[in-house]
């Protein structure tokens, strides 16, 4: 038995063109459908929106009644922890000291807490040495 090839022309050719040509658009549109679903799966499973470390750093003070500008406050954080990791400060009393000098109407328990803070959002690092403070020496 001998099968015929559908000449190039012929009706059946054309209609199964046809048929691709019809459907393409709706593949398209399904894939692009699918991709957007995914992304917004993917949008709704993120975490939530975080601030940067410095709002957060000024937030966090603004508990403890330190108020003043959040990029100068920032910074100050960071100096402190760059003097504790340098040792220009030798211990956390030299950086409060310093601290106590650029913090405009702040107690020393302010300025302890500005230190503490300092550490833990710039430089968690130097905890020990910010718990070496807190130990009495004999």
């Amino acid at each position: 038995m001998r099968t015929e090839l559908a000449h190039p022309y012929s009706d059946s050719a054309l209609d199964e063109v046809n048929t691709e040509r019809r459907t393409r658009p709706f593949r398209l549109v399904f894939w692009v459908l699918t991709l957007a679903l995914l992304i917004l799966i993917g949008l709704s499973h993120s975490g939530p929106a975080r601030a940067d470390t410095d709002t957060d750093f000024a937030a966090q003070l603004q508990t403890y009644g330190v108020y003043g500008q959040r990029d100068y406050n920032a910074w100050l954080g960071k100096v402190a922890c760059t003097r504790l990791a340098t040792n220009v400060d030798h211990s956390a009393f030299d950086t409060a000291t310093f601290l106590s000098t650029n913090l405009q109407h702040s107690t020393t328990q302010q300025t302890w807490q500005f230190l503490s803070r300092a550490v833990a959002t710039y430089c968690p690092d130097q905890t020990p040495t910010l718990s070496s403070a807190a130990t009495p020496h004999a």
